[in-house]
């Protein structure tokens, strides 16, 4: 195993942590978009500290500037980060009503489906990709491994169509602000700097709401 899916595997985990973090924010403020507010606010603070006093990272931030401002770099290629505002605004809403474990199996679902319409229409950087039966298979025993290790905790939420229905809506635009970060990151060449936008942009979508 690589580092990479070593560090997919942990943002995995810090993101359950996230929900129960966020979802009983949610239930003390009595409102899940102020939750998220909190919740991204924060994150974009510490990017900010960064940020400044990071040279590379402001170079990154510059460098997506400098390519919007000569169109090599589009506009809708940097609102990804809404994508992580809706994320986080239906997570702290959804997971005081249905658990932790109903909400990652339907926002993993979701994700599932997208993230193969994703590469199949090349939206991320790597181009276009095409629907495989191994990659199916793939997708589907990822599902099943999900739904066994939170089986467990499955009674510990209440099923809500509605609030299930949004979990996978918003899985599927993860999976979309995923690949629009691929393209962003070609240009900052720094991942902090692309998750500095992100934030910006998901901030953007929470204030406003």
């Amino acid at each position: 195993m690589n580092i990479y899916a070593i560090l997919a595997v942990l943002v995995g985990a810090l993101t359950a942590i996230q929900s129960r973090i966020n979802g009983q924010l949610s239930k003390e403020l009595h409102n899940g978009i102020a939750a998220a507010v909190v919740s991204f606010g924060s994150g974009w603070i510490i990017l900010w500290i960064i940020a400044i006093f990071s040279k590379k990272e402001r170079d990154g931030l510059n460098a997506v500037w400098n390519s919007l401002k000569y169109k090599s770099l589009r506009r809708w290629e940097i609102i990804g980060g809404m994508g992580g505002g809706f994320y986080v605004a239906v997570q702290s809403t959804t997971v005081p009503v249905i658990g932790v474990a109903l909400f990652s199996i339907a926002t993993l679902a979701g994700q599932t489906v997208s993230s193969l319409l994703v590469d199949k229409i090349g939206l991320s950087p790597n181009g276009k990709q095409a629907i495989t039966k191994l990659r199916l298979f793939a997708a589907a025993t990822t599902m099943l491994a999900v739904t066994i290790a939170v089986y467990p905790d499955l009674g510990k939420g209440s099923f809500d169509f509605v609030a299930l229905t949004a979990g996978f809506i918003v899985g599927m635009i993860v999976s979309g602000q995923q690949a629009i970060n691929g393209r962003v990151n070609e240009i900052t060449k720094r991942p902090l700097s692309t998750a500095w936008i992100n934030f910006l942009m998901g901030t953007i979508v929470l204030v406003t709401a």
